[in-house]
């Protein structure tokens, strides 16, 4: 049994060295030193804690992050920023997110990192990742002053949902485009159809009437 006090206040956060005070009481004097590699093995093994870096000195418990999302205020407006969304079938893979703030570590601010949701950085640009249990979705959305340092930071997140949705069997996820004041994001994949097909505009609902945009706008950012 795992003294969730520290880990909380540590972030989430845990080592080989500090596996003795992340044991609460009785535990700590049942599992002596000599036996820490191996209960960290099981844990990594049952997806209970996923190393930090390489060399495996460090680890999250994603069980243990904070359920409460920090106060962001309007750090991440709509106008002037970049967004996509990912929109699952049937539920939220529930190992999903804590994979990828494991994955994004070197870029993620550890005060806004919380169990359904993280906020990264990267040359002068932020991203907010958040997920939604109940509408089953994930939505992305990245600010900074720079446009390319935008799209770049945009390409990385979505290069790793990629790689990590391949590792699920069966897992349908479809990608979305959202549009400010849109009654619906725009799918991704219909976006990717105008434009080959030399399209130059797509039809969006919007709550009093629908509008012509053009294709290469929405595109413009989602892609490098």
């Amino acid at each position: 049994v795992l003294n969730d006090k520290v880990v909380c206040e540590a972030g989430g956060e845990m080592s080989l060295a500090t596996f003795a005070q992340v044991l609460s009481g009785e535990e700590s004097q049942l599992y002596p030193a000599n036996l820490h590699v191996y209960l960290l093995a099981l844990m990594r093994k049952f997806l209970l804690c996923l190393p930090l870096d390489e060399r495996g000195k460090r680890y999250l418990i994603p069980d243990l992050l904070s359920i409460a999302e920090p106060p962001l205020g309007n750090d991440f407006p709509e106008e002037g920023g970049l967004a996509f969304q990912y929109s699952y079938k049937s539920a939220l893979p529930e190992g999903l997110l804590p994979r990828f703030i494991v994955e994004t570590y070197v870029h993620r601010e550890p005060q806004n990192t919380w169990r359904r949701g993280v906020v990264l950085q990267r040359a002068g640009c932020r991203a907010l990742v958040r997920g939604d249990m109940q509408a089953r979705t994930v939505t992305v959305r990245v600010v900074g002053t720079s446009r390319n340092g935008r799209r770049e930071l945009l390409a990385i997140i979505r290069e790793h949902f990629e790689r990590i949705h391949r590792s699920y069997e069966q897992l349908v996820v479809t990608e979305f485009v959202p549009v400010i004041g849109a009654v619906r994001p725009i799918p991704y994949a219909l976006l990717r159809k105008l434009e080959r097909t030399e399209k130059p505009v797509v039809q969006v609902e919007y709550a009093d009437d629908v509008r012509e945009v053009a294709v290469r706008l929405l595109l413009d950012g989602v892609e490098l």
